[in-house]
């Protein structure tokens, strides 16, 4: 069950019976410029280019599972291990944010890049110095993300994530030693950004996994504030009262 405000924007969904709104205030947000001669002109705000929950995406018709990855994906049971089962408010984490986390915002800042996600306010930042992940880095959410430009393609690297699946609510499995890379371009005067991300994990998988999705360029969108209020995991009792008290501040 779920309560979540995004500015002028109103999502309804229906989970156990409980209706759900949706509030927010729109605020304006910075565009980074870019730095001469790194790449392509990427920033800006992007969205689905059909605006649904869920993005078109591609994915391996069979997945090269281990043992271990086929014994992870059979026993995933999205009820239990999901986080957003027992928390409405449950973090984003990586590379799941990168299909439910519409609408985006690429900025840059003090020579680094910024992928804002609308969902749970996700801020990555892109390290584009070159340097690897501190020895003493640790594991989180999001992970630790490398960024280099080839030509006009920005590549993403990202170790040092938390593990769980590949995408939210999904039963492909990705450890904290997995690393996943992005690739993202825009052909010249085009507004599609494309994305291939590869996922490498030697413990689930014998070889590269792939996926891909786009996004399309939208400067008249903007990426709104989300608040967000848990009613509890999925099989509690809801709190009709505090629910009915967040309904009249609609």
């Amino acid at each position: 069950m779920l309560l979540e405000g995004m500015g002028n924007r109103m999502r309804a969904s229906l989970f156990c019976g409980i209706v759900v709104g949706v509030i927010g205030h729109v605020t304006a947000s910075a565009q980074g410029t870019r730095a001469a001669g790194a790449g392509q002109d990427f920033y800006g705000v992007y969205v689905a280019p059909i605006y649904v929950a869920v993005p078109e995406v591609s994915q391996p018709d069979v997945f090269p599972f281990t043992a271990e990855g086929e014994r992870a994906h059979d026993e995933y049971d999205v009820f239990s291990a999901a986080p957003n089962q027992a928390d409405d408010c449950a973090a984003e984490s990586m590379p799941g944010v990168l299909w439910s986390g519409d609408p985006m915002e690429i900025l840059q800042e003090d020579g680094r890049l910024v992928f804002h996600y609308e969902r749970r306010n996700t801020v990555r930042t892109i390290h584009m110095d070159g340097a690897p992940p501190p020895e003493d880095e640790p594991h989180t959410g999001l992970g630790f993300s490398v960024g280099r430009w080839e030509g006009d393609e920005l590549w993403i690297e990202t170790t040092h994530m938390r593990g769980g699946v590949i995408r939210a609510n999904r039963p492909w499995p990705i450890s904290p030693e997995g690393r996943v890379t992005e690739r993202y371009w825009r052909e010249p005067g085009g507004d599609t950004l494309h994305m291939e991300l590869l996922v490498d994990d030697p413990l689930n998988y014998t070889a590269t996994v792939t996926f891909g999705r786009e996004w399309v360029f939208s400067p008249e969108d903007e990426v709104l504030p989300w608040e967000c209020v848990s009613l509890g995991p999925r099989d509690s009792e809801p709190d009709i009262d505090e629910l009915a008290r967040m309904l009249e501040e609609l």
